[in-house]
């Protein structure tokens, strides 16, 4: 091959390796952590000795060698460090997380500091200089309207502070389900204000209808404190001594759930009167349905109350095929996960829960048979 010929070879490689260099050079340049300028001086100083050990030879015939080896020298002089570095930085990004960029995050510390000390005011400043440069973080908008409504006792700055947070996009809805939630109960411990409650529940039951959020939302207000005629009915810890308590506790339940028919809590109680004190299985039963077959409920609630459905087959009516029935149903519903395991479970043992089927007393019912039309439901 002539002189010319290898020249021409020689230009045509550096071309190509130019080509990659340059774009490699784009990237290179973000994130070189020795800077730009420094970067720019090696790759052209590299550039330099690898042009020259191209040409060394065809230029200079033997003597070209000599050349080489200096051209290999300084590359090592200018490289080697950074090789080095490249081959143990898998072991040291162990320690100190190498070149991964940090995630720059709010800091409330100093504010909680503040706080702990009493001094509100200036965790309130410490929030808000926090807040300038993360306007959306949620956590910090909860702190800073926690400090106003438990710290302060300005629920004023605290609804403001919780409705731009509901009104910023991108939130999740159950984020901003809890924040209107906490604003909620701020209203009746702080405020005293059960009517305003009402109304964050009921902006809850707006933003989000037909979700869970709705449904709880649903169940917060028909355990409301009265604000007028109407009352939520008395929380029970035990059952009443007599029929006729039972009964007239169950007239009260039907009553306040024909006016709050997602209070869950009420219609369990009324479940529980129904199959241990008044004997009537079949209208508790109707009433579990009810909550099972509900929109929008979170399966741990749906698995329980087909294991509560269990226990008034197995141990009101004596019905095992019922109880295995309702176990399946939640095998069915949420295959392969823990409720669907611990259903399983019950069924292998289930004959050990039966008992013998008791003779049912004749009682009155009250009035809560008619007030919902219980026997048209689904047993």
């Amino acid at each position: 091959m002539s002189l010319v010929a290898r020249i021409l070879l020689g230009l045509l490689l550096l071309g190509l390796m130019a080509g990659g260099l340059v774009w490699y050079l784009h990237l290179k340049f973000k994130k070189d952590e020795e800077g730009t300028v420094i970067a720019v001086l090696k790759w052209a100083l590299t550039l330099v000795v690898l042009f020259t050990a191209l040409v060394a030879v065809p230029w200079f015939g033997i003597p070209g060698l000599v050349l080489i080896v200096a051209c290999g020298i300084a590359f090592s002089l200018v490289w080697a460090p950074g090789i080095g570095a490249f081959l143990v930085r898998p072991l040291t990004s162990a320690f100190d997380g190498g070149n991964t960029p940090v995630e720059l995050k709010p800091l409330y510390s100093p504010a909680e500091v503040q706080r702990k000390r009493g001094h509100y005011h200036a965790a309130v400043a410490e929030v808000r200089k926090q807040l300038e440069q993360f306007p959306r973080d949620f956590d910090g908008q909860m702190l800073l309207a926690t400090i106003h409504a438990e710290d302060l006792g300005d629920l004023e700055h605290a609804r403001t502070t919780i409705q731009r947070l509901v009104n910023q996009p991108g939130h999740p809805p159950k984020h901003r389900a809890y924040a209107l939630t906490q604003m909620a109960d701020w209203e009746l411990a702080r405020g005293h204000d059960p009517e305003a409650a009402r109304q964050r529940f009921e902006q809850i039951q707006r933003l989000f209808p037909g979700t869970e959020h709705a449904v709880a939302a649903a169940q917060r207000i028909a355990h409301l404190p009265a604000v007028s005629d109407e009352s939520p009915p008395a929380t029970h810890t035990a059952m009443p001594d007599s029929a006729d308590g039972a009964a007239a506790r169950a007239d009260e339940l039907t009553r306040h759930l024909a006016r709050h028919p997602l209070d869950a809590e009420a219609r369990e109680e009324l479940v529980g009167l129904l199959a241990e004190e008044l004997e009537q299985p079949d209208l508790a039963l109707q009433q579990l349905e009810m909550m099972i077959v509900q929109p929008n409920q979170p399966p741990r609630q749906i698995a329980r109350w087909l294991n509560r459905a269990a226990d008034v087959h197995a141990h009101q009516r004596n019905d095992a095929d019922a109880a295995h029935a309702a176990l399946q149903r939640i095998i069915d519903l949420f295959p392969g996960t823990q409720f669907a395991g611990q259903a399983a479970s019950r069924q292998a043992y289930l004959s050990m829960e039966l008992r013998g089927k008791k003779t049912s007393r004749a009682l009155k019912l009250g009035s809560y048979e008619d007030d919902l039309g219980l026997k048209a439901g689904p047993t």
